[in-house]
């Protein structure tokens, strides 16, 4: 366990009631659903991971069922039904590359797998390199990025624990550990800065929290007593699972597909205006699979 004290600070504790209330209902939900399985490419598989206000979705897809030679790629999918594909330059065609996350400018968030050492930000033709202090050698990963290009991640320190990070735009960095966690992983950041993500504690019970301005506040799934946040919007509305669910003022609703309430939700972030990215199973026997976005509220 890191060696961390809780500062009784007033903001930390009205942040903690304000962020515990237990008032659950239903969200309404509109799901814009994208085939994992498009009949073109032949054979292809996407994964969302991320996406912003445009309906602009990014994540990887696997290509090598009929193209080896292509490899894992980043995708970019425009609401258009539009598709772009990414490899880092000169990477070695069997390299795995995944789209984290985009913001509204179109930039966005690299991950390279197994020939890179570092994240990478990529924005048109510029790419900078995520280079976090002390972490160990192809342990960063940046999970979210907001308009202003800060990002959050996480990566294994050289001490031995998890850590996050937020990283902002002229390249200084903040350590994100929750006081007195074992290990803590942001997911999510909005344009006014607040992060939320998870952290574990001494238990290896996994929590939510939400940092802002040097505060640290736990929000917990009432439905399950754990919490896993993955995103925050710009009016500060929260995403979340295992159970999916969206907060607000001390609500929680719970997300489901209409029609379909017993679908499979696997929540990946949420966009600064609100939108959710993630994949959904709408059907047991088979699995039908799809990525999807969603306006919920």
């Amino acid at each position: 366990m890191l060696n961390h004290s809780r500062v009784p600070c007033l903001a930390i504790i009205v942040l903690f009631f304000t962020y515990t209330a237990q008032a659950q209902t239903q969200a309404s939900c509109n799901f814009n659903l994208i085939p994992m399985f498009p009949s073109s490419p032949v054979g292809s598989q996407f994964i969302a991971m991320g996406g912003n206000d445009f309906g602009t979705v990014v994540g990887r897809v696997y290509l090598s069922h009929t193209t080896p030679q292509l490899g894992i790629q980043a995708f970019i999918r425009y609401s258009n039904g539009g598709i772009t594909y990414y490899t880092l330059p000169n990477s070695p065609y069997n390299q795995f590359n995944q789209f984290t996350a985009r913001n509204n400018n179109g930039a966005n968030l690299l991950m390279v797998q197994p020939a890179g050492e570092y994240d990478y930000i990529v924005q048109g033709s510029s790419m900078t390199k995520i280079v976090v202090p002390n972490s160990q050698w192809r342990t960063t990963h940046a999970t979210a990025i907001n308009k202003y290009n800060s990002v959050v991640g996480t990566y294994y320190h050289t001490n031995g624990y998890h850590g996050g990070f937020k990283r902002f735009s002229n390249g200084k960095f903040v350590d994100l550990t929750y006081p007195g966690s074992t290990a803590t992983f942001p997911w999510g950041i909005n344009d006014s800065g607040t992060v939320v993500g998870s952290y574990f504690d001494s238990q290896s019970i996994e929590h939510g929290f939400i940092y802002s301005n040097g505060s640290w506040a736990t929000l917990d799934d009432p439905s399950n007593k754990t919490g896993r946040l993955l995103g925050i919007s710009n009016k500060g509305v929260i995403v979340g699972g295992f159970n999916p669910f969206l907060y607000e003022n001390g609500t929680f609703k719970r997300i489901s597909v209409p029609n379909s309430p017993n679908a499979y939700i696997d929540i990946r972030a949420m966009s600064p205006g609100g939108l959710i990215i993630g994949i959904v199973e709408m059907t047991p026997n088979p699995p039908d699979w799809y990525n999807f976005t969603a306006k919920c509220q």
